[in-house]
């Protein structure tokens, strides 16, 4: 999964897991700058949790 770097604090959209054949689950995910990271989290109904995937976070300069 790839997450964009905000440039505006509030929450990402949801996005659709699937292979192609199944019907997708949909998972949320919140983004948040904690100091010079950024720190994606599974926002749902038992609270925030680790990426069910692997998350590649694009827009942010090369450190």
């Amino acid at each position: 999964m790839e997450a964009g770097a905000r440039a505006h604090r509030g929450r990402t959209r949801r996005a659709g897991l699937g292979d192609g054949w199944d019907e997708p689950e949909i998972e949320q995910y919140v983004t948040r700058l904690r100091g010079q990271r950024v720190v994606v989290e599974r926002d749902g109904d038992e609270g925030p949790g680790e990426p069910s995937y692997p998350v590649r976070v694009r827009g942010l300069p090369q450190a």
